[in-house]
């Protein structure tokens, strides 16, 4: 009986809420065209026929992905190899505040996300699954 009543009383509130926020919403006409944006239209338009003349200038390239010496595994390898958590973690860490890879694993020692490098076991590698971004250790 009790369950029942908490039940009816936290169903209640969950459809006052969505009702109360569904009204606040602004309703848009289906007829009306979006406003042009001030960015998006040209400063002077084009004669008919004719097209719109272009800067002199270049347009700006988009910055080419600095390559890392970071040794790479074969994909999915995370799946079928044990995982070094603590070269993940680091490298994560140094993604989060670098928006980038870094140089190889040396870098996460220099940038202090590491106080060593860890020694991978006798006759295995380290090496970085891309798609699952996991240093996993290889033969």
């Amino acid at each position: 009986m009790r369950f029942t009543f908490c039940l009816r009383l936290v169903v209640a509130a969950g459809l006052a809420v969505t009702l109360s926020t569904s009204a606040c919403r602004r309703k848009r006409d289906p007829d009306a065209a979006p406003a042009p944006s001030p960015s998006a239209t040209p400063a002077t338009a084009p004669a008919a026929g004719k097209p719109a003349a272009t800067p002199n200038t270049p347009a700006a390239k988009p910055p080419e992905p600095v390559p890392d010496s970071l040794p790479t595994a074969p994909p999915d390898s995370s799946l079928r190899f044990p995982v070094n958590k603590e070269l993940t973690g680091a490298i994560h860490l140094y993604l989060t505040d670098y928006q980038k890879m870094p140089a190889d694993f040396e870098t996460l020692v220099k940038g202090k996300y590491l106080k060593a490098l860890p020694k991978p076991p006798p006759g295995k590698r380290f090496a970085l699954d891309r798609n699952r971004m996991q240093v996993v250790v290889l033969d």
